[in-house]
């Protein structure tokens, strides 16, 4: 895995963290 591959994975799951956190609130 490249490093951009890993950034973009972890940009995503942190976005959709963050959808999560705001439909539960």
């Amino acid at each position: 895995m490249s490093h951009v591959h890993i950034a973009k994975l972890l940009k995503n799951a942190k976005i959709f963290f963050l959808l999560i956190t705001c439909h539960n609130f």
